[in-house]
């Protein structure tokens, strides 16, 4: 299809977006106004339902169509236009633009459907009619920037904006000007053990729904078979219940074409016996979406090896022997959101963390490039709510790089001090963004990183986080205090309650 798409049906109803920091902001950033209708950003707008709306992205040369959750197809042709045909009431459209050089920019914005032929109507006014809030999200694909708006609900004009939300929103502004810039493409090969950190991470961008055959589930059978047997674009529908077994996934689905696997908080995968094995594995599988259901058991919930381009949303995993969820063996651009982890070192205190990014050294020969690091880059954890763990609720392990922990909340009151585990988060690799994170009751700090390998736990930036730590340590501990190793922290963090103070560097 090419230049305009036609008209289309009626489609489904408004889908909740993927968790993501929500900051308020006065005004949108000149990106938001990418999607349009009759020059008009789109954005918190109401137009009628029969609307054409613009996409504006210089350079783009194709652009794909989600709304409300469903893959519309993709225009390789300008001028890039949707034609709606669509129900009154809240909608939702993400349009993402692609340059020749690969460069991605998608644009997501809510908006509201009338019956008639009234020009657009901005519902973006700050203040009695709601606030315009800009959220960044760097991609995977040359280091394009993901803008999304939207309309959060009403505060009264009279009331301030809240102090912390002012801050992250500053912070997010500065990201998205130092973003718009190439990024590296993945290594193919050996890396060195300390190499050079981009000054940029990236991230997964929103994936595109899946709009294939749905194939529902009930037995943990019918599951084992689905999952060997799944093709790019299919959905696998669990039903509620209880699916005993351990599951592993080895198929891929495409950028274009995700494979689906999704269910309620009543559909439980369930591991069992939580002194070995993992409850779901994905091996070598790219480009899927797990949706919503609950993974219980197993020593581990859910490991990634050698996965990549995965989305995991509105997820429950917890009660295991060890860590909950782990991103092992190169597997990179994935993201975690929306989920509760819980529950976790039932067997070994020591090694329950809630979430865990690439391997140690010592495991590098089993999970390494060539024996190298274990190069689990760019992986995005936002939104997630983390508690009733006995190691880290975060451990982010040397030889890893460039991602983003954003807008999750860290609780550490079920953490022992076993193994060295005394903080939140501790990261050990290079050029992550922890960004707009709460956290409540440390053993010791809040957020540290340690050197554990020369090279490594450099260049990691701290904006925006809400840390009551009410212990005896930081709220931020740098690694002996060393400012050449790159790592920055921002005036903005709050910290609560630290014995130490709220940092042992100076805050820029």
């Amino acid at each position: 299809m090419s230049g305009r798409l036609r008209p289309l049906a009626a489609l489904v109803a408004l889908v909740s977006l993927p968790a993501a920091l929500l900051l308020s902001a006065g005004d949108a950033s000149a990106a938001d106004a990418g999607l349009q209708v009759d020059g008009v950003p789109l954005s918190g707008a109401t137009v009628s339902t029969t609307s054409t709306v613009d996409l504006v992205s210089p350079g783009a040369t194709s652009v794909s169509w989600v709304l409300d959750g469903r893959y519309l197809g993709r225009d390789t042709a300008a001028p890039f236009e949707l034609e709606l045909s669509i129900d009154p009431g809240k909608h939702k459209l993400k349009g993402r633009a692609k340059t020749a050089a690969g460069v991605q920019t998608t644009f997501e914005v809510r908006f509201s459907a009338t019956e008639g032929e009234s020009a657009p109507e901005s519902q973006t006014t700050t203040g009695t009619e709601g606030d315009t809030a800009t959220k960044t999200d760097p991609t995977t694909a040359g280091g394009g920037v993901v803008a999304t708006t939207e309309t959060t609900r009403a505060r009264p004009a009279t009331a301030p904006a809240p102090s912390l939300s002012e801050s992250v929103a500053s912070v997010i502004e500065r990201l998205v000007a130092s973003l718009r810039v190439t990024t590296p493409a993945r290594s193919g090969g050996p890396v060195p053990a300390a190499p050079v950190s981009p000054a940029i991470p990236v991230s997964p961008a929103t994936p595109v729904e899946a709009d294939g055959p749905v194939r529902a589930v009930r037995t943990a059978g019918e599951l084992s078979e689905a999952l060997s047997t799944a093709r790019p674009g299919e959905v696998i529908e669990l039903a509620d219940g209880t699916y005993d077994g351990r599951f592993v996934i080895e198929a891929s689905g495409t950028e274009a074409q995700p494979i689906v696997l999704r269910g309620g908080p009543g559909a439980v995968l369930n591991g069992g016996a939580t002194a070995s094995g993992y409850a779901l594995h994905l091996k070598n599988a790219d480009f899927w979406r797990l949706e919503g259901f609950t993974v219980r058991g197993a020593q581990k919930g859910i490991v990634l090896d050698g996965s990549s381009d995965n989305f995991l949303s509105r997820l429950d995993v917890g009660s295991t022997g060890m860590e909950a969820v782990h991103f092992r063996a190169a597997s990179s651009d994935n993201r975690l959101e929306d989920s509760s982890v819980h529950d976790t070192g039932l067997v070994d205190r020591g090694f329950g963390e809630g979430v865990y990014i690439g391997s140690a050294t010592s495991n590098w020969d089993k999970y390494g490039e060539g024996g190298g690091p274990d190069r689990s880059d760019r992986n995005v954890v936002t939104g997630n709510h983390i508690y009733a763990v006995t190691a880290e609720n975060l451990d982010i392990k040397e030889g890893t790089t460039g991602g983003i922990v954003s807008g999750n909340t860290f609780d550490g009151r079920g953490m022992t001090g076993d193994h060295f585990a005394d903080s939140w988060i501790d990261v050990k690799g290079n050029g992550y963004k922890l960004i707009g994170n709460t956290g409540v009751h440390t053993p010791l700090d809040g957020f540290q990183t340690h050197v554990q390998l020369a090279g490594w736990g450099r260049d990691n930036v701290f904006s925006g986080n809400q840390l009551t730590v009410q212990a005896k340590g930081y709220g931020i501990n740098i690694h002996k205090a060393d400012s050449s190793t790159g790592n920055m922290i921002d005036c903005d963090n709050v910290v609560v309650g630290a014995d130490k103070g709220s940092a042992n560097l100076r805050c820029r």
